[in-house]
């Protein structure tokens, strides 16, 4: 969003920042606007050229880039779409076709343009070290990719900071199988239990896995079980479309039938109430028993007897 945290702490990564400064290592911090809002308001409440230095990541992109990399979006498609009526076998035909719309998506060019962003950072600067999230995102591994095609000796990090799923295979196991290193250099593991899961996968391709924890942790407050008598039911999907319908949906068919129980809906800040309202088919403001959260995550956690997810970490702090 617009506004900096007062103490410029991080969700993710706390203070780091401070830390590194504390220690003599400069620092700069790229940052996206996942709320959608204002880029003039973003720019300016985020641009820093101060001790803790941040550029808005999109101050880094060539206008033109989008255009091009359209036509490229459009040859991929056009060659996807080329194999599917040549080949006889229709597991490749389906998964060429669907591969092919996927090209033109909207979500694919916002992913695709994090290589050049990252290459212009790269050229701009010159830095050691490269730190980015690591949970297996497409949009991690094109950043990772600009900083290798523009500078193969910079140190790409990841800071894997969340859940592993054994079906997560970009994660147990990153493919070498590409001319540019794409996995990361090191890994800062969540914990002993995340390094183990991962070591083997990230051994074969040369990546040092390090455990590293978390700036979320926080002591248990609790020692039991919270009071059901509360009858409050948190839902709180991850920021993907498709997740924030079923859980909302189900949520809906749910508080219709349990009168007596208060669902609060909760939305990732990657995808805003307004954008998820669209995308259920139900009128979740005509259910008496469902609130839409506009607080603070602590305070509805504080509120709640029980949380519906599927995979969001949220279910720690809980």
């Amino acid at each position: 969003g617009p506004t900096r945290s007062v103490d410029d702490r991080d969700f993710y990564f706390g203070d780091l920042q401070h830390r590194l400064v504390q220690q003599g290592v400069r620092t700069l911090v790229l940052c996206g606007d996942m709320q959608g809002g204002s880029w003039t308001a973003f720019a300016k409440g985020q641009l820093d050229t101060g001790r803790l230095a941040r550029v808005p990541e999109l101050a880094l992109l060539n206008p033109l880039v989008p255009f091009r990399l359209m036509v490229q979006q459009l040859r991929a498609s056009a060659r996807l779409r080329r194999l599917a009526a040549t080949t006889h076998d229709l597991f490749v035909k389906r998964i060429s076709l669907l591969a092919s719309r996927e090209c033109l998506a909207p979500d694919t060019a916002r992913t695709g343009l994090y290589f050049w962003i990252m290459r212009s950072a790269i050229r701009r600067w010159r830095p050691r070290a490269f730190m980015t999230l690591y949970e297996g995102h497409a949009w991690e591994v094109c950043s990772r990719w600009g900083v290798k095609a523009e500078d193969p000796s910079c140190y790409t990090v990841g800071y894997q900071h969340t859940a592993v799923f054994p079906e997560s295979q970009s994660l147990m196991s990153p493919s070498s199988a590409t001319a540019v290193r794409l996995a990361p250099d090191v890994v800062l593991s969540l914990g002993q239990v995340s390094l183990e899961l991962i070591a083997q996968g990230h051994a074969r391709v040369q990546t040092r896995v390090v455990r590293f924890g978390s700036f979320r942790y926080s002591p248990a407050h609790v020692q039991r079980p919270a009071d059901p008598r509360r009858r409050v039911v948190l839902v709180t999907p991850e920021g993907l479309a498709s997740e924030v319908k079923v859980l909302f949906e189900f949520a809906y068919a749910c508080a219709r039938r349990l009168p007596n129980q208060t669902f609060v809906l909760r939305c990732h800040p990657e995808l805003p109430m307004a954008r998820a309202l669209r995308l259920v088919s139900v009128d979740l403001a005509k259910q008496p028993n469902i609130e839409l959260s506009g607080h603070r995550i602590e305070e509805d956690l504080a509120r709640s007897s029980a949380l519906l997810y599927r995979g969001s970490t949220t279910v720690l702090s809980a």
